[in-house]
This record gives C-alpha cells, sequence and structure tokens, in this order.
C-alpha cells in the first residue's frame, strides 16, 4: 500500500543530501527564508479578528471532503518528460518519491477540511486506499485567500476560486524551486476539487 506521507518524502529527499535546504514540500510554497510579502502575509492574526476569520474560512472552503478528477500518470509523466528544468534524479524522485507512481494509472487528490481550520490532503493511487496525511493548519485572509502552514516547511498562500460545487486553488506564494514549480500545480492547480457526497 502507498502511504507515504508528501510532506515528509519531499522533505527528506531533498533537505539532506541533495544540499538543496531551501526547498520545501510540494504544499508549502515557501522558502526557509520567506520575502517580506510572505512574512507579511502569515503574520500572527488579532484575536478580534476570530470571528470574521471564521466567517471567511466557511465561504473559502466549508468543511467536508473533496476530490479532484482522477488523472492519467501517462499525462503527468509526459509532463515531466517535457520539463527541461529538472535534472534526471529530481524526475525521478517525482515519480519514486514524491507521487510514488511508477507503473501506476491514474492518481487522484482528496482534500479534507475540518473544523474550519484543518487542511488534510491525501493522494490515491491506482484506486487504492487513499494515504493518511497529517492535518495542516488553514487560516483565512479573507473570503477568496487562504493560508497553509504545514508543521515542517512554513506556509503558503492560496486563491480560492469557486464554480458551482467545486473550488479551484492559485499558489499567490512563490515556489522555492524548480521541482516544487513542477510539483505544486499537479497538487493544487491542476484541476478543480468537487465536494464528494
Amino acid at each position: 500500500m502507498r502511504t507515504a506521507v508528501i510532506a515528509t518524502r519531499w522533505l527528506q529527499r531533498f533537505a539532506g543530501p541533495v544540499g538543496l535546504v531551501a526547498v520545501l514540500v510540494a504544499a508549502c510554497g515557501t522558502s526557509t527564508a520567506p520575502s517580506a510579502a510572505s512574512s507579511a502575509a502569515v503574520a500572527p492574526v488579532p484575536s478580534t479578528a476570530t470571528a470574521s476569520m471564521a466567517a471567511a474560512t466557511a465561504s473559502a472552503i466549508p468543511d467536508g471532503r473533496y476530490a479532484s478528477a482522477k488523472r492519467q500518470v501517462a499525462d503527468i509523466l509526459a509532463r515531466l518528460e517535457k520539463d527541461t528544468t529538472l535534472s534526471t534524479s529530481e524526475k525521478k524522485a517525482v515519480i519514486d518519491e514524491i507521487f510514488d507512481i511508477r507503473g501506476a494509472k491514474n492518481y487522484r487528490i482528496f482534500v479534507d477540511v475540518r473544523s474550519g481550520n484543518q487542511f488534510i490532503l491525501s493522494q490515491q493511487v491506482d484506486d487504492q486506499q487513499p494515504s493518511q496525511e497529517v492535518p495542516w493548519t488553514l487560516t483565512p485572509v479573507d473570503a477568496r485567500t487562504i493560508i497553509l502552514r504545514i508543521p515542517c516547511c512554513g506556509a503558503t498562500v492560496y486563491e480560492v476560486k469557486w464554480a458551482d460545487k467545486s473550488f479551484t486553488m492559485t499558489a499567490l506564494s512563490p515556489a522555492s524551486s524548480t521541482v516544487e514549480t513542477f510539483v505544486r500545480p499537479i497538487i493544487f492547480e491542476d484541476g478543480p476539487f468537487t465536494r464528494e457526497p
């Protein structure tokens, strides 16, 4: 069973031997030295804003389970093959360590939002049981913007757009590496997340 945590894999693969200390997990979208803009975006929120934040969270991504469409692994591999910014070892890590899709046919992402501030992302490969992931902290900025904080890696800002019963996410924080530039759109930005019944 494929149960590795996306964030842990990314960090283990790139934080040590490769020497890319500034590289963070695909979901982070921020470096270990955030810019002034990202630092301002993730500043502590005054307690007086708690009520308005709760309302913003509810309108940004209400509690529930959401799923991306199934993606063909062949399409991800073709996209990876065309990428000229990644080395051979980085491409291998994307396949075997970050997504764990070697020999697989399809890939899907699930997002669970709980209690208005927990964001749990899991991946499913070839219709197997989705991986079990550690909750990340979701903090609303306004009705269309959220911050995801990951204990190992920091924070990233996303814009959330709704159409019907589905939402899309677009990162507003810069990616910290070429690997993250490739991986982050596949996880978060390649298609809508639709609420599960």
